[in-house]
């Protein structure tokens, strides 16, 4: 039996809300899956509200839901409702690589005031470095989580990932060097005022995640002396989760809308030559 709560946010851009919290019975997922689509048309009737958000572990993955029996499912069917963690999430502390836990937001106004990229899980165990039985105290599943916007919200153009290295001494000198060696590649700023050399980067967008992890390969291949402690497999992390969320938008049920996320990714190597020691950023801006 589901559980319902009506709630009113004060400084959010949504300002009433409905979550229905369900945790099924894993034997019979499907069905109580499924059912849940006459608890959102309920929810409708009495209340006269839209935005909705089902959430909790509906054991909707793995041997308790197998991939022939979605089509039966009525929740994964229905345009109305959009899957904010997809099948490649695994929500269990041990590892089971099964996603279990969901969150299904459903009116046009909520889904317009989802922050992007928010939706996903919190690894308690690795944030608080709890050990295993530490972490088995708490739960065997991660929380699920996703964010709405203030009501001031000011839309950004793109959402940047940022890696920070420092060079050691030295490093003004191997930068400048690498500016005289690949030309074609890196660019110098400079202050407007003093005509001064502020920076010298490299710039680039790219319109499809493949390539822009090729992109980042090269960089780390050519200028990897000169670029601190970053470590490009983790921008290749964060790409490939891209990857992730434009194949699957919105969401692994509704294959017409495949790719429809519009893919352009920007990709800077910046190194702040005046500081000391000289720094450097590695920028990936997803643009939105």
């Amino acid at each position: 039996m589901p559980s319902l709560i009506f709630v009113f946010l004060f400084d959010a851009a949504v300002s009433e809300l409905v979550f229905v919290a369900i945790h099924t019975k894993p034997d019979d997922a499907v069905r109580e899956v499924d059912k849940l689509v006459d608890v959102y048309d309920d929810v409708i009737k009495r209340w006269k509200i839209k935005n909705i958000v089902i959430m909790g572990d509906f054991n909707a993955a793995c041997s308790y839901v197998r991939d022939t029996e979605w089509k039966n499912i009525r929740l994964a069917n229905d345009k109305r409702f959009w899957w904010l963690i997809d099948d490649c999430q695994d929500t269990t502390l041990k590892g089971s690589r099964c996603a279990y836990d969901r969150i299904i937001a459903t009116g046009d106004y909520l889904l317009k005031n989802i922050v992007g990229e928010s939706p996903g899980l919190f690894d308690f165990k690795s944030a608080y470095q709890l050990k295993m039985q530490e972490a088995e105290d708490v739960s065997d599943h991660f929380p699920i989580e996703f964010q709405i916007k203030h009501k001031d919200w000011k839309e950004q153009e793109t959402l940047d990932y940022v890696l920070r290295g420092v060079l050691p001494s030295g490093g003004k000198n191997a930068v400048y060097k690498a500016l005289r060696n690949n030309r074609n590649m890196l660019r110098p700023i400079f202050y407007k005022k003093s005509g001064g050399m502020a920076r010298i980067m490299f710039s680039t967008t790219k319109n499809n995640i493949t390539s822009a992890i090729t992109c980042v390969q090269t960089l780390q291949s050519t200028f990897a002396s000169i670029m601190g402690d970053i470590q490009a497999k983790q921008a290749e992390r964060y790409l490939t989760r891209l990857q992730s969320h434009a194949d699957k938008y919105p969401y692994q049920v509704f294959s017409h809308y495949k790719n429809m996320i519009d893919v352009n990714i920007g990709i800077q190597l910046i190194w702040d030559i005046n500081q000391s020691p000289v720094t450097c950023r590695l920028v990936i801006s997803k643009y939105l």
